[in-house]
């Protein structure tokens, strides 16, 4: 914890100095300016500020720290017993007003509570964010040798302070992966914090990443924490790292390497302690040959690498994540579904889900909803759905499928059929002109 006190008075600063120094990392000004530059280039947990000083007024710098940084907790301090400013200062940020000479004893007190305060401010700060992006009930799901082969590698890092790069086509389960490596590691209890890093236009994702002070930039109108902060000694996943522009990915580098960030705006180092989990669907070492990613980030991300397979390489898992989907969705939606028929099984097992885990649970999702009983059945499988999953089964057995020209065939003769070989009617109902009509009966006859 650091403490900044600012007094112009050294024989009040040095008994200070010497009774925190041994709890505490101690700062000293004696003017606003010092201050100012104390606060400019050290991270700065609580202050304890004179109203009155050389070069100015105490109470204004309240309101420059409570406006640049309003996570600095500050006491205020004087030599007059005046109520009103007592009553200012707190209604603009102070948590505490001291009147000189210290009661060492009481000073000591309120500087342990104002620790407390500032923790407190963290920890709440933390599971804000950890409510919004970590979920508790975190289930792997699969028997397969791939993926048994997977959960077994995992071991090896849950409680390694290294970088994890998760490989693995969209819908594969990156992020399922990274909070399961999150809850059973040693960082369990702090943050886990996600950023899918090809939804956040470029010019807003080191903002995402540092945070700002207030005033950093045209529109800066408050103080932000950026992910990088707020993650602490917890897990920062990022999501699509591939998405990652080159002048951000050298800006990531630098974090891994020197384990310290600034936000955007300020000129005080902060330490980063959290790990990366990354995770992409691109080849980054093609990407790296085609220059748009860096290969040193490369190497500092994938200190251990880890693949997930296809779904359509683990189809034994299919039977297995259906009931387990089924069972998500009865819970959401207050069903009561009980399993699914063994057509629909044997249907998705021959099928090749180029989406993947995620498609396969959209498709039990939307077939739950349309359940007519407590069974799935392909009776469900409407919308369009029913014929994506026959055009590609028959395309995997190698059966013929009929090309555009042949539909439009078929269709134009059953047209012809219905108005009883009307040309006019017909091409009324087809939307095109009677020569364009009689063109394609001709190309066909």
């Amino acid at each position: 914890m650091n403490i900044l006190l600012v007094d112009d008075d050294n024989n009040l600063i040095k008994p200070l100095v010497n009774l925190l120094e041994n709890y505490y990392t101690i700062k000293t000004a004696n003017t606003l300016k010092e201050a100012r530059e104390v606060v400019k280039y050290h991270y700065i947990d609580i202050v304890l500020l004179d109203i009155n000083l050389p070069d100015g007024s105490g109470i204004a710098f309240l309101d420059e720290l409570m406006n640049l940084y309003p996570d600095i907790i500050v006491i205020m301090a004087t030599a007059n017993d005046n109520i009103r400013d007592a009553i200012n200062c707190v209604k603009k940020g102070a948590v505490d007003y001291l009147v000189k000479p210290y009661n060492f004893d009481e000073l000591k007190l309120i500087i342990e509570n104002a620790v407390n305060t500032r923790e407190l401010k963290r920890k709440v700060w933390q599971l804000e964010n950890e409510i919004k992006s970590y979920q508790s009930d975190i289930e792997f799901i699969g028997i397969s040798e791939k993926i048994k082969e997977v959960l077994e590698k995992i071991k090896n890092v849950y409680d390694k302070d290294v970088s994890i790069l998760i490989l693995g086509a969209s819908g594969t389960g990156k992020n399922l992966l990274a909070q399961l490596i999150h809850k059973k590691s040693k960082r369990r209890d702090k943050p886990f914090i996600s950023i899918n890093c090809a939804a956040i236009p470029e010019t807003l994702i080191e903002n995402e990443f540092f945070g700002h002070i207030k005033g950093a930039y045209t529109g800066a109108y408050t103080f932000q924490y950026g992910k990088l902060e707020a993650v602490t000694d917890g897990d920062l996943f990022l999501d699509e790292i591939g998405a990652l522009s080159l002048n951000s990915q050298a800006k990531l580098l630098k974090v891994i390497e020197e384990k310290k960030f600034m936000r955007i705006g300020d000129t005080k180092e902060i330490q980063f302690s959290g790990r990366i989990i990354a995770a992409t669907s691109l080849n980054l070492e093609q990407a790296i040959k085609e220059r748009r990613f860096r290969e040193d980030l490369y190497y500092r991300l994938s200190v251990f690498p880890i693949e997930l397979p296809q779904l359509k390489e683990h189809k034994e898992d299919i039977r297995l994540l259906v009931d387990y989907f089924i069972k998500t969705f009865n819970k959401k939606y207050n069903l009561d579904i009980s399993g699914a028929d063994e057509k629909l099984i044997k249907l998705f097992e021959d099928y090749d889900w180029p989406g993947n885990v995620r498609e396969l649970q959209n498709v039990i999702e939307r077939l739950c909803l349309l359940a007519a009983g407590n069974i799935l059945t392909l009776t469900e499988l409407t919308d369009g759905y029913a014929k994506l999953l026959n055009k590609d089964l028959m395309t995997n057995k190698k059966s013929k499928i009929k090309t555009l020209e042949e539909v439009e065939e078929e269709y134009i003769k059953k047209i012809l059929e219905m108005t009883n070989n009307n040309i006019s009617q017909t091409a009324k109902i087809l939307g095109i002109s009677r020569k364009t009509l009689y063109n394609k009966i001709l190309k066909k006859a």
